[in-house]
């Protein structure tokens, strides 16, 4: 539910109010243990690709980001203000986040927007298919163009705005949007990029000027701290 969903951004954002400034920000937590080079079994990765393609071809998924867990154990508790300082003066045009559930926090540095609100509409970004950035201005501009007319790359960011847009309809009745990605550079990679927007139904925009009020002080404490 949305009012979840909400509570649970508070939380996260509330995470960094405990101090007024970063204390130590250059901070080093040193790894204790960690299961990220350790050996995984081939065959049953290759495995997971062919059954992750086979579904594709049967059209039963559009699109799927295989993945595997990392486990690390630091040396002493994080501080989670700290960690936040750090994703963000080391991903200087990504979004920071935090969001709090029970003991858990789930944080990172994010290079598209996953949602704001703003003057009665809801916005996100749509961010998928990559190429690297090139070592020249000339070579740059061939990887753009050549991620542009990608097939492979354009569906994968077409489910993805499909993904976003089928989520705002439950909630509004205008999805603004251009057919046509764009491309967003960052230092060291290029995604196809399209900004959506929406208009928030009377309803919803009641309500949620009602429960953000608190979220908007909080975000406005943490750009003063």
């Amino acid at each position: 539910k949305i009012e979840n969903i909400l509570e649970q951004g508070e939380t996260g954002l509330n995470y960094l109010l405990k101090e007024k400034t970063f204390t130590n920000p250059d901070t080093n937590y040193i790894i204790k243990t960690s299961n990220f080079n350790q050996d995984y079994d081939k065959s049953d990765w290759m495995k997971k690709v062919e059954t992750a393609l086979d579904k594709i071809d049967k059209g039963e998924i559009k699109k799927v980001v295989l993945s595997r867990k990392v486990k690390m154990e630091f040396e002493k508790t994080s501080n989670i203000s700290v960690l936040l300082s750090k994703l963000s003066k080391s991903y200087p045009r990504c979004y920071v986040f935090a969001y709090g559930k029970e003991d858990s926090i789930f944080f990172g540095a994010s290079p598209e927007k996953l949602a704001r609100l703003s003057n009665g509409f809801i916005e996100a970004d749509a961010l998928a298919g990559s190429f690297p950035r090139g070592r020249t201005e000339l070579e740059d501009q061939i990887l753009a163009n050549e991620l542009m007319i990608s097939k492979k790359n354009r569906a994968e960011q077409q489910a993805v705005v499909d993904s976003i847009t089928k989520s705002f309809e439950s909630f509004s009745s205008q999805i603004i949007y251009d057919d046509k990605p764009q491309i967003r550079k960052l230092p060291n990679i290029q995604h196809l990029w399209t900004p959506i927007k929406a208009k928030l139904n009377k309803s919803n925009l009641r309500y949620l000027r009602k429960k953000y009020k608190k979220i908007i002080t909080v975000s406005d404490n943490i750009k003063r701290a």
